[in-house]
Order: structure tokens, then sequence, then C-alpha cells
């Protein structure tokens, strides 16, 4: 339930453009991958469709967060949608408290 409200009040986070809020939930040495859909058109045979892949970007807290404020400055709105979560509970290192969500 904690996961759950967590990622609601991330969410509403991204809606309202809280980057401080934002910045909080992250460690400073945190690793943050985000992704994007890339859709590429056969060119030579339309017909054929498109294929589409994810490009991954890692990126540390600081180059997230100013590629955030100017995504929040660029777009009018900002919607996260939630599909196919994925928490995992870390096992190594001195704090057992520590989970990874994949979203």
């Amino acid at each position: 339930m904690a996961l759950i409200t967590f990622l609601e009040n991330y969410k509403t986070a991204f809606a309202l453009e809280r980057l401080d809020y934002i910045k909080s939930i992250f460690s400073d040495d945190a690793l943050i991958i985000t992704g994007r859909v890339v859709r590429k058109v056969n060119v030579e045979n339309p017909m054929l469709g498109t294929t589409e892949y994810v490009v991954y970007n890692r990126q540390n807290k600081e180059t997230y967060m100013n590629n955030l404020q100017r995504s929040f400055d660029n777009k009018e709105y900002v919607n996260l949608k939630f599909s196919n979560i994925r928490i995992t509970k870390m096992m190594k290192g001195d704090n057992p408290n520590i989970y990874g969500i994949q979203i």
C-alpha cells in the first residue's frame, strides 16, 4: 500500500510540476534510467509497417532534474501513466529497505 501511495504522489508531482518533491525522493547518487519508444518506418516499403524499439537513457540525479525542468518548461503538461509495474527488493548492501521500481 505504501508503494502504491508513493507512485500516486509521484504521478501528482509530475502533474503539478513539483520539482522540489521529485528531487527529494531520489538519492544524490541515484542512477535514473528513462526510456522512450521510437518508431522506425520502412521507407523503401511502407506496407511493411513500422518497427518499434525502446531507447534507454542513463542519467544521474542532476542531469535528470535538469532535463525534467526543461521538459516542464517546454510542455503544457506532463501526464504519467503507469503500466507493467515491477517492484524488486534489493538484497545486497547494508540497507535491507531499498527497493527498485520499474514502471
